[in-house]
């Protein structure tokens, strides 16, 4: 089978449509949700991001996927509450993951 990451988001996002908390496995959710993603389809990947972190929030990924869902919710797809909540839930896992100065930096762009 060919893989077609846009057809696969294409079809996932349509899917969301109707079953809202629909979910892939950890890697091909992953993968959708950052196809979705860069082909601008910000509403839609930011639901696939949510329900990833949602049911793989020990997922070695999860602190990187919670920091890509922050820059969405404040430069993409502006969410200034979710953006601050994910700020506030990951700040500890972000600083011991080298990943502060870009959360805090974030932080500044929802103050200002």
């Amino acid at each position: 089978v060919e893989h077609q990451p846009k057809e696969a988001a294409r079809r996932y996002a349509s899917i969301l449509g109707e079953h809202p908390d629909f979910m892939l496995s950890a890697d091909h959710q992953l993968d959708v949700a950052s196809t979705l993603f860069a082909d601008g389809s910000f509403k839609d990947a930011a639901v696939a991001y949510e329900l990833f972190l949602h049911k793989y929030p020990h997922d070695r990924r999860a602190v990187e996927t919670a920091l890509l869902l922050a820059v969405l919710y404040v430069r993409k797809n502006p969410s200034p509450e979710k953006a601050g909540a994910l700020l506030d839930e990951f700040e500890e896992r972000f600083r011991t993951q080298g990943h502060d100065s870009l959360a805090a930096s974030l932080r500044e762009e929802l103050n200002s």
